[in-house]
């Protein structure tokens, strides 16, 4: 039997740490059902793709190539990850179903892939997403809600599967590799730390807020704070702005470089908790067994609390309160156990249904 062959369409070669751990879970989750599956990315930085994923790549704006890798491969992945959405543009919605479009021109079938789909605020938006997804051959979203919205939508052909994020497919990195990425950087020590990771959203970012529930965490627990930022140059910018005010305190520390996102999980299971505002930093949080604390800015991040069961760790970004925030990670580290083992029930279930969206790509294909 042919090797199946996959284009994946996504965020892709853009320095999101978040959006390369989606991709890295995808290729992982495929390759444990189908170690001869080829696979080419459209990324927006082809050279960095093929380097750090170990497949072939070529340029997501470039139309020529990639109409050609769709002519030449058997099958669309579209995801996963929040592509259709417009709060970021209405620009970048098109764009993706501009590729899905594509494909089915060349009358080879598309997959919806682990997407969390919304929010879609304009009605045209709404209108295009629901003509797309019925135009799929299979469609999986990440969360009860995005199957919800697509119902909402009038999709009912073809049916939707609730499964997981593809980041939940990963495996940590090994050991060695964790040294020598703790050697680079001087860290404080990160057994038992409280990772935080934070970003810029909108107009309206305080980053006052973001200095004062640092120090709140520094003042309020005894563990060493290590700030990570997920979207590189922006949120290590931000980072550091946060670690400058704080610098008289020797439990604080920043990983200042970007790192494969097996090496993050590996990193993060030396945490006790991680607080976060960036949706993946909660994911390979709970994929590395760390209990999470959600600063939300948008529903994708309720959808992941609640679908977890941890509702009761999830904080509004803009009614955000220091010290309210850092007296429940105190609370959440006296009784650690209990809250580690919270999470480690849901690792399993989370992989096998991340892991289920390659087995439905292979269906299409198959």
């Amino acid at each position: 039997m042919k090797p199946a062959r996959f284009v994946i369409s996504g965020y892709f070669g853009c320095g999101n740490a978040g959006d390369e751990a989606v991709l890295a879970g995808l290729i992982t989750a495929l390759r444990s059902k189908s170690p001869r599956s080829e696979i080419t990315v459209l990324s927006q930085n082809p050279v960095g793709t093929e380097v750090l994923h170990g497949v072939r790549s070529v340029h997501r704006m470039q139309w020529a190539a990639v109409k050609h890798a769709l002519r030449a491969n058997d099958a669309l992945i579209s995801g996963g990850g929040s592509l259709l959405q417009d709060t970021t543009s209405l620009k970048s919605l098109l764009y993706y179903i501009l590729v899905m479009r594509a494909a089915q021109t060349h009358r080879k079938p598309v997959m919806m892939c682990a997407q969390g789909i919304g929010p879609l605020n304009r009605t045209i938006s709404q209108k295009l997403v629901s003509a797309a997804a019925r135009r799929c051959s299979a469609i999986t979203v990440r969360d009860t809600a995005s199957a919800e919205l697509l119902q909402r939508l009038g999709v009912n052909k073809p049916t939707v599967e609730v499964t997981a994020d593809l980041a939940f497919a990963l495996e940590p990195a090994p050991e060695v590799a964790l040294e020598f990425a703790s050697a680079i950087e001087r860290l404080v020590p990160m057994d038992d730390s409280v990772v935080v990771a934070l970003r810029l959203w909108g107009d309206g970012t305080d980053r006052s807020q973001y200095k004062a529930l640092v120090n709140s965490l520094l003042n309020s627990v005894q563990q060493n704070v290590v700030l990570l930022p997920m979207q590189h140059p922006t949120d290590l910018e931000l980072a550091m702005d946060i670690y400058a005010a704080s610098a008289a305190n020797p439990r604080c520390s920043v990983l200042t470089q970007s790192y494969a996102p097996s090496l993050l999980i590996s990193l993060l299971q030396r945490a006790s908790v991680v607080v976060a505002m960036r949706l993946h930093a909660l994911i390979l949080g709970v994929a590395a067994g760390v209990p999470p604390v959600a600063l939300s800015y948008d529903p994708k991040v309720d959808a992941l609390m609640k679908g977890i069961g941890c509702e009761g760790d999830l904080f509004s970004w803009r009614e955000l309160n220091s010290n309210t925030v850092a007296s429940h990670v105190n609370g959440m580290l006296c009784d650690a156990v209990s809250h580690r083992h919270r999470i480690l029930a849901q690792q399993q279930r989370l992989k096998t249904l991340a892991i289920r969206n390659a087995e439905v790509a292979l269906q299409l294909v198959r």
